[in-house]
């Protein structure tokens, strides 16, 4: 549940990687990915701060599920999230960060 009357909305959301990806690389990635979104014109007027990797928020018996955060104003912030979901799942697995 969150409350989208305020003045802005923390969206925060998972994915799960393979137990053996580099956090590193991941958390590298991520900032290039929310520093695009930033950029880009049809998300900048409703993002305030980039998407951020924000760690490891479970180690499951195959995966380690990551956490995600970003901060958009109210309205409509999961257009925002498809969006970053929609490159993650495009973009990180061509460097080698391989979702389960």
């Amino acid at each position: 549940i969150a409350n989208f009357s305020r003045d802005w909305a923390a969206v925060k959301f998972t994915l799960r990687f393979a137990r053996d990806v580099d956090l590193e690389k991941l958390r590298e990635a991520t900032r290039t990915l929310g520093a695009e979104l930033m950029d880009e014109p049809a998300f900048a007027a409703d993002l305030l701060e980039p998407l951020k990797m924000q760690g490891v928020g479970e180690v499951a018996d195959n995966a380690l599920v990551v956490r995600f955060k970003f901060k958009a104003r109210p309205g409509n912030p999961g257009r925002i999230q498809d969006e970053a979901i929609h490159r993650m799942l495009r973009v990180f697995p061509a460097q080698g960060l391989q979702l389960t």
